[in-house]
């Protein structure tokens, strides 16, 4: 780690590597990261990749420098890392997007939020929201997706607004901590009986069966 980091930086590394950090999405109960956006080498990158995908504790862990967060060390998600990297023109740099391979863990990237990474400033807050707010239509069809794969009634495609409020409401739907280029992240809690909440919400008439679906 390079003791003499710019201050003005956030920093990802390990016990051999450093990379800038572009985006985060954590578990602050578990400490675990779900979703890293990065910019470095490619070897680099690749170490920080290994880095997420290794559970043994001897093993190196992330950490941040000058980060989003003090609690350190990072983890990977037990349910395997998918990577993607590519090179960034005209650079001797790569850009490396990293998160959880399960299904069940939905995210936004917008590049537009690694320039108002933290959302301390209310300005920056409002303009994380917005970029939010602008995918999260897309957003809720994944969601009507998973809820329909773990019920045994058809979902129809129009409740995706309805069914987001109903797991948040009922911490179904788990809000992860963001910054950077993820401007938002959620895990979808599918031990959960997703299907009496469906039913419930019909019978208060939340959600109601739209005959032209």
């Amino acid at each position: 780690m390079n003791a003499n980091a710019d201050a003005k930086h956030v920093y990802i590394y390990n016990a051999q590597v450093q990379a800038h950090a572009i985006g985060l999405a954590w578990d602050p109960d578990s400490n675990i990261a779900f979703y890293l956006s990065a910019a470095g080498s490619k070897n680099a990158l690749r170490s920080i990749w290994t880095s997420m995908l290794v559970r043994d504790k001897h093993e190196p862990e992330l950490k941040m420098y000058n980060g989003w967060t003090e609690q350190n060390p990072f983890k990977g998600p037990s349910s395997g890392v998918h990577q993607n990297m590519v090179a960034l023109k005209n650079t001797a740099l790569w850009h490396g997007v990293f998160f959880d391979r399960n299904p069940y863990f939905l995210f936004i990237e917008d590049h537009e939020g690694a320039y108002h990474p933290d959302g301390n400033d209310f300005d920056d807050l409002e303009i994380r929201f917005n970029l939010q707010q602008k995918h999260l239509p897309l957003i809720q069809q994944h969601l009507v997706r998973r809820v329909n794969d773990l019920s045994d009634i058809p979902v129809d495609p129009t409740w995706g607004a309805e069914l987001w409020q109903i797991g948040i409401e009922h911490e179904i739907l788990r809000p992860l901590e963001c910054h950077g280029d993820c401007v938002g992240a959620w895990l979808i809690d599918s031990t959960a009986n997703w299907l009496y909440y469906v039913q419930q919400a019909m019978k208060e008439g939340r959600l109601k069966i739209n005959p032209m679906t």
